[in-house]
């Protein structure tokens, strides 16, 4: 790590002093700051730590090896104000040395890097935390605070608080779940299911970055013992998808030490290989990282229905409609400029919702957010992510983006229609790996997603629900099936051939 360090050596300062110091630190980019002290100090530094949000190495029983001879004495901090100005400072990240290592009482020791300018900055730096690590420690286990603090442990692989806690926790099994849009934890809960009921005498730890998992895992499986622990997002809302990646694939190596040191019944870090994706569906790439079958877990997945005011309003406009769909038009998957990649446009939308209407097709919207001036039928934007399911049972068949509400229809058995464009994604669509389970028709392009005529989908809806286009209903999957009989129940839009010969 490039940069410059200062040690304190003991705690008396003036406030006057330590935040001139700090107003040169805050001039750059970047600062890191790394804690040596001796065990004696250990527990007071530590509860005092615990009062500062950030992310926190805490390496237990190691012997630094950043020689003396690199540090030069400058200043020496009080508490109080090194602790506030590391609240103020968001690119403060903080490793934690202890053990006499240098025979210190306390010191600290701050490095920062100038950078560039528009440089990527993230709250959570692993990627300069990695070469800290001295050799033959490893991650053993998380901890996440009540102040978004994250403590990554490591130790030696003989240490007595580490043997200790293996001792409480070898019946536990921890299930890292990365950042993933909503659709990818709908078509794990059936998944999910199969692997607690194999396990039913464990404890299940979940970490997740959605707060929303935490109401979707424990109202579906209530009849487990489950704490779900929520790890503050890796990276903030306008940072760059790429990087934000990167710094997830990072942390990931810290889980995996964790799984190697066969201190818990299992550790399982639930990330979707990509690469995998050309021969298995998601669905069945996360069944094999559990280790259960995908088809009795989609048979006997039971999903959580409510008793729900919209059901009665579902049942009344069925005495007036001759069927009664969803519509979800767009989705908040976002590009590098924050703009929606899934979203079929709300002309298109209004365009469909006519056509809906003359064929008595009464329409729900399955929109979280919408705009004020389209009329539905019947809104169901403040449903929650878990009672879509009692929604979505409820209708005749689903049209959607590539979204949450597709696959919710794929495992509740409804007729699905989900449309998709090339566009729409970082990389090539992987549409067969990521088609709802059950029910599906698809329609996809090359073109932006807005090209797809209203007309076109609002004929493969009236198919469907006439009965003159079948969808499969057994599990739609990849594995074990040849190339061509992925096809099924697909079309490609091409708009340039459309428009050839409507010049005709």
């Amino acid at each position: 790590m490039s940069g410059k360090f200062w040690t304190a050596e003991n705690l008396s300062i003036s406030a006057a002093e330590y935040r001139k110091y700090m107003k040169t630190l805050s001039q750059t980019k970047r600062v890191y700051v790394r804690i040596y002290t001796d065990t004696d100090h250990f527990n007071s530094i530590q509860f005092m730590l615990n009062s500062a949000s950030g992310v926190i190495f805490q390496f237990e029983d190691i012997v630094a090896d950043t020689p003396i001879s690199d540090m030069q004495k400058l200043i020496t901090p009080s508490w109080d104000t090194f602790l506030n100005q590391a609240r103020l400072n968001n690119r403060a990240h903080i490793n934690f040395f202890y053990g006499d290592p240098y025979k210190l009482n306390v010191c600290f020791a701050f490095a920062f890097d100038f950078g560039k300018a528009f440089e990527y900055n993230a709250n959570w730096e692993f990627s300069n935390a990695v070469d800290a690590i001295p050799t033959g420690v490893d991650a053993y286990r998380t901890v996440v605070l009540d102040n978004d603090t994250v403590w990554i442990v490591f130790s030696k692989n003989e240490n007595l608080e580490r043997n200790t806690w293996k001792k409480i926790h070898q019946d536990d099994i921890l299930i890292f779940l990365p950042p993933a849009g909503y659709g990818d934890l709908v078509i794990l809960l059936p998944v999910l299911g199969e692997y607690f009921s194999k396990h039913s005498d464990c404890s299940f730890i979940i970490y997740t970055m959605d707060l929303a998992a935490d109401e979707i895992i424990h109202k579906t499986f209530s009849g487990y013992f489950i704490r779900v622990v929520h790890i503050p997002n890796l990276y903030p809302s306008n940072m760059f998808a790429p990087f934000y990646y990167r710094e997830v694939a990072i942390f990931a190596q810290y889980i995996k030490q964790i799984e190697a040191s066969n201190i818990y019944n299992e550790v399982k870090w639930l990330a979707i290989d990509g690469n995998q994706l050309i021969a298995q569906s998601a669905y069945e790439f996360l069944s094999n990282m559990l280790d259960v079958d995908p088809d009795h877990a989609l048979e006997v997945y039971q999903y959580h229905t409510s008793q729900l005011p919209i059901l009665d309003e579902i049942e009344k406009l069925r005495e007036t409609k001759r069927y009664v769909v969803g519509l979800q038009y767009q989705s908040d998957t976002l590009n590098l400029k924050g703009e929606r990649i899934k979203d079929w446009s709300v002309e298109n939308a209004r365009q469909f919702l006519v056509m809906c209407k003359d064929e008595q097709i009464g329409v729900v919207n399955l929109v979280p957010t919408i705009e004020k001036d389209i009329k539905w039928d019947i809104n169901a934007e403040y449903v929650s992510i878990l009672d879509l399911f009692t929604v979505i049972a409820a209708l005749d068949c689903v049209v959607s983006v590539d979204s949450v509400s597709g696959h919710i229809a794929g495992i509740t058995g409804t007729n699905n229609l989900t449309i998709w464009s090339a566009k729409s994604y970082f990389y090539k669509p992987l549409m067969f790996a990521y088609r709802p389970l059950s029910k599906n028709y698809t329609i996809c392009t090359e073109a932006h997603l807005t090209e797809i005529p209203p007309k076109l989908v609002f004929e493969k809806l009236k198919a469907i629900l006439i009965g003159n286009l079948m969808l499969q209903k057994k599990r739609f999957c990849m594995q074990g099936v040849e190339p061509a009989e992925l096809t099924n129940n697909i079309e490609y839009f091409c708009p340039k051939a459309v428009n050839k010969d409507e010049n005709r």
